[in-house]
């Protein structure tokens, strides 16, 4: 769950406004491009010359997780 600091250090990025690709892995990213991560919970993307990433957030709930996804499915195998 993202912090009224962090939502507060994002508006300050924003607000200076430097647009710059940035450099992740050997690969370049442009503004606003998401930036890939080995964790599926995690999503990253590149702002101002920086790399910013946030944690997903999955309803609470009893069900089936795929491979490679974040979130459960919620609900039995029979309901999908």
């Amino acid at each position: 769950m993202a912090t009224s600091r962090s939502f507060l250090a994002i508006w300050l990025i924003c607000l200076i406004g430097i647009a710059a690709p940035c450099q992740y892995g050997g690969h370049t990213y442009q503004e606003g491009e998401l930036v890939p991560s080995e964790d599926p919970c995690l999503f990253c993307w590149c702002t101002h010359g920086k790399i910013l990433c946030g944690w997903m957030e999955c309803m609470h709930c009893e069900g089936y997780t795929p491979p490679g996804q974040c979130c459960p499915i919620c609900g039995s195998l029979e309901e999908v």
